[in-house]
């Protein structure tokens, strides 16, 4: 496996691509959200192999605990495509407590 080096113009690059990503993410629906969400746990979990093995080489651990870890990444992926594709519009109360804010 390889990883790219970035200068600047690569940074810049990336970040104006985000910001742009942002507006059409901005606009997009809960279940085409949710399909986002989806499609990036799907890649990710296709791809642990291959992230597992590049942790264990950058970091020296072993891969059973990259496996374990890094298994659990897709899981959050789709836990949060749930959560947007049951979206109601509303956030619910945090305890009633008015110096907390529930983000959903």
């Amino acid at each position: 496996a390889t990883c790219a080096a970035a200068d600047a113009a690569d940074v810049d690059a990336a970040v104006k691509s985000g910001q742009n990503a942002w507006a059409g993410w901005r606009q997009a629906g809960v279940k085409q959200r949710g399909a986002v969400l989806r499609k990036a746990a799907a890649l990710l979990r296709d791809a642990l192999p291959e992230l597992v093995d590049l942790e264990t080489k950058h970091t020296g651990r072993p891969k059973r605990e990259y496996a374990a870890q890094l298994g659990r990444v897709p899981e959050w992926y789709e836990y949060h495509a749930a959560l947007a594709e049951t979206s109601e519009g509303r956030v619910p109360p945090l305890g009633g407590d008015p110096d907390h804010l529930a983000i959903v």
